[in-house]
């Protein structure tokens, strides 16, 4: 019976420990890269999303530099907004037709801000919790994984991602993307 017991035990701290393993993000190294590549990878993933895609430019970053791996950049903020946009702004509405992304960039106090903004179904859920994990809600559930994954990623890059919502506004829910930048002499866009 002591040994039943002792089997149980072990099995449930296998599982623990796998479980706690699965958990962990083991990101790839970093790079210093364009902050404009940012801006290249917003569009190419997005192609396929709506035909929309427009890019303000409230600020050149051609000059800046941010440190991220870009594989990682996409498959953990990128590919899960996308995912987002097609289960929960655009899923009313597929044809591509009328689904529109609007992609500013602006820069302050030595950070670049990208946004994405779109003009898809209201944003019903909360916003405080958008980035929790296993958060999800409306008529398509996903795992409630992805803007969490978002934000670990972007956090590790020393980043942020937030959510604004405009309800009454042509782009009503607006992502912002965050990223330091490595340049020396930075100039924000205001001086």
């Amino acid at each position: 019976r002591r040994l039943k017991e002792d089997f149980i035990a072990e099995e449930e701290n296998l599982k623990k420990t796998i479980i706690g393993f699965s958990n962990k993000r083991h990101y790839r190294k970093t790079n210093k890269i364009p902050a404009i590549y940012i801006v290249d990878l917003i569009l190419s993933t997005l192609h396929n999303v709506t035909n929309h895609v427009t890019v303000s430019n409230g600020y050149d970053c051609s000059n800046d530099i941010v440190e991220m791996n870009t594989d990682d950049f996409q498959e953990y903020v990128l590919n899960n907004f996308k995912s987002n946009l097609k289960e929960k702004a655009f899923y009313r509405n597929y044809s591509k037709k009328n689904n529109k992304i609007l992609v500013s960039v602006s820069m302050q106090d030595g950070t670049i801000a990208v946004c994405m903004s779109n003009n898809g179904e209201p944003f019903n859920g909360d916003v405080d919790k958008v980035f929790d994990e296993k958060y999800t809600f409306g008529e398509n559930k996903g795992s409630g994984q992805g803007m969490f994954d978002a934000k670990l990623y972007m956090n590790h890059i020393q980043g942020d991602i937030q959510l604004k919502v405009y309800p009454y506004m042509e782009y009503p829910v607006r992502f912002a993307l965050l990223f330091p930048t490595t340049n020396k002499n930075q100039k924000d866009e205001n001086n």
